[in-house]
């Protein structure tokens, strides 16, 4: 895929300072201005895998060779190579899972609120390194970034030189990993349509809080899911697939560190 072709007024994108990362070689969508040349593996048309770059590439990563870092753009979630394309193809053939890359990091022209909701995305990851939450309402970033905020100087007492990023990643896995794990996608699916699991962690914490108000207690998580569910109630099929598929679900965010891109 082209950058240039799937942005159709070419690149006078807003390129946000580059930083040094390493990056899933799955979400390389494409090259930024030569596309055409490429085959989908990254191989040059002209010759493939006998170009003698690719080839002494492939030498190199054979030989445990530390490689330069390729250089990418990101935008939407998905990078596009401005240099390295014989790297990512050796990489592909490989099937190695990350490369190093100098990444910058693009805004979109905001001419639709889907171009806006991605840049208020793309600041939040920046600042909390969080790539994960998915949500549909850029306000939803925002209260993110507040809850994690207001956690962090409850990390201090550990940590006392915690950083933002720090806090965010211990907040994704002690505070919303717990309750996103719990929900039942399929039921959500028929009772909040169009909502991600990301959106769905403020609708358990909204219905805790209205709980807690009405009950005069404070109330935990699960019992608002707990209240969820018996205002939404599954279908049979949920009740007998979805407790098996949840499970199966929890055993793999367990190994990966979480779940991708809720």
């Amino acid at each position: 895929f082209s950058l240039i072709a799937e942005h159709s007024g070419g690149v006078p994108l807003n390129a946000l300072p580059p930083r040094a990362d390493s990056i899933p070689v799955a979400r390389i969508k494409g090259s930024v201005d030569k596309a055409n040349q490429l085959t989908p593996s990254f191989l040059p048309r002209a010759r493939k895998a006998q170009a003698p770059r690719f080839r002494a590439i492939m030498r190199a990563m054979s030989r445990g060779e530390t490689l330069p870092p390729i250089d990418v753009y990101y935008l939407n979630r998905e990078y596009y190579v401005i240099d390295g394309h014989h790297r990512v193809a050796a990489a592909l053939a490989n099937d190695v899972k990350y490369l190093d890359a100098m990444v910058q990091e693009c805004l979109l022209p905001e001419k639709k609120p889907a171009d806006h909701l991605a840049n208020v995305r793309l600041r939040f990851e920046r600042r909390t390194s969080l790539n994960r939450l998915d949500f549909t309402e850029p306000a939803s970033y925002a209260r993110a970034l507040a809850e994690i905020q207001e956690y962090r100087p409850c990390q201090r007492q550990h940590t006392p030189e915690i950083t933002t990023r720090q806090a965010a990643r211990r907040w994704y896995r002690e505070v919303f990993v717990p309750i996103a794990e719990p929900l039942d996608l399929g039921a959500a699916a028929l009772a909040f349509p169009g909502r991600t699991v990301s959106d769905l962690y403020f609708v358990v914490r909204d219905r805790q809080a209205a709980l807690a108000q009405e009950r005069c207690t404070p109330v935990t998580a699960d019992e608002a899911i707990e209240d969820l569910a018996k205002s939404h109630p599954r279908p049979l099929t949920a009740r007998v697939i979805r407790p098996l598929q949840r499970h199966a679900r929890r055993a793999i965010w367990r190994m990966t560190g979480g779940p991708p891109a809720l």
